[in-house]
């Protein structure tokens, strides 16, 4: 299933840098690569940030979530969700 993503387009280092620095709150080791190409777009009324064509992070209530592409991809280490038993 191919979604439809609205007003797509790359964003600034500028703007990179700020998702970079909200993300690093929770996850202190993560960076984007300089060779990732980082988009922004709209599906629906959520914001979805993607690299290099990929929606890996979604925008909640000023707040960068991964998506399940952008775990697989990133791997971030800090807070993982786990499951109790």
């Amino acid at each position: 299933m191919e979604i439809k993503i609205k007003n797509r387009h790359p964003i600034k280092n500028k703007e990179i840098k700020k998702i970079q620095e909200q993300i690093q709150k929770d996850f202190k080791n993560f960076s984007f690569k300089k060779e990732h190409l980082v988009e922004t777009g709209k599906f629906d009324k959520t914001e979805i940030i993607l690299v290099d064509g990929k929606p890996c992070f979604v925008r909640f209530d000023d707040r960068i979530v991964f998506t399940v592409r952008g775990l697989i991809n990133f791997k971030p280490m800090e807070k993982r969700p786990s499951m109790g038993m």
